[in-house]
C-alpha cells in the first residue's frame, strides 16, 4: 500500500506541474484567425458561430470537445455557440475557443496556428464571411 502511494506521488508531481505550466502560459487573445480555402475568418470573443456536423463515424464530433476527450454528441450539430473566451497557448502554438451553449455549456475547439481548423475542413464548425 505504501508503494502504491509512493508511486502515485511520483506521477502525480509532473503532472501537477505541466497543468501549472500550461496555465501559466495561457494567455487571453482578443481573436483567432483561421485560413480556409484561401480565406481568413477572423473570430473575436462574443461571435456566434455555427456548428455544422460531427465527423465520426458515430455521428459525434471529433474536433468539437466538452473538454479533456469528450467529444460532443450528435444531438448538437446545426446548433448555434458563443465565443467566450479565446486562449493563446504559446509554447504549443495553439488558440483555444472556448465556446458557450446554453444547451450543453463549455465547449472547447483547438486551431494550431498556421494550419487549416480541422474543425472547418471536416464540416463541424461553419464558418461565414463577415460583410
Amino acid at each position: 500500500m505504501k508503494y502504491l502511494a509512493a508511486v502515485i506521488r511520483l506521477f502525480s508531481l509532473p503532472v501537477f506541474f505541466l497543468f501549472i505550466s500550461l496555465a501559466l502560459n495561457a494567455q487571453d487573445d482578443p481573436e483567432a484567425r483561421i485560413k480556409f480555402k484561401g480565406e481568413e475568418y477572423i473570430i473575436h470573443i462574443g461571435d456566434t458561430l455555427q456548428l455544422g456536423m460531427g465527423s465520426n463515424p458515430d455521428g459525434s464530433f471529433m474536433y468539437v470537445t466538452l473538454g479533456a476527450d469528450d467529444s460532443l454528441g450528435k444531438e448538437h450539430a446545426l446548433k448555434k455557440v458563443e465565443v467566450r473566451k479565446i486562449k493563446y497557448f504559446k509554447k504549443m502554438n495553439v488558440r483555444r475557443l472556448n465556446m458557450f451553449a446554453p444547451y450543453v455549456g463549455w465547449i472547447y475547439i483547438d486551431i494550431i496556428e498556421g494550419n487549416i481548423s480541422q474543425a472547418v475542413e471536416k464540416g463541424e464548425l461553419i464558418l461565414k464571411k463577415k460583410p
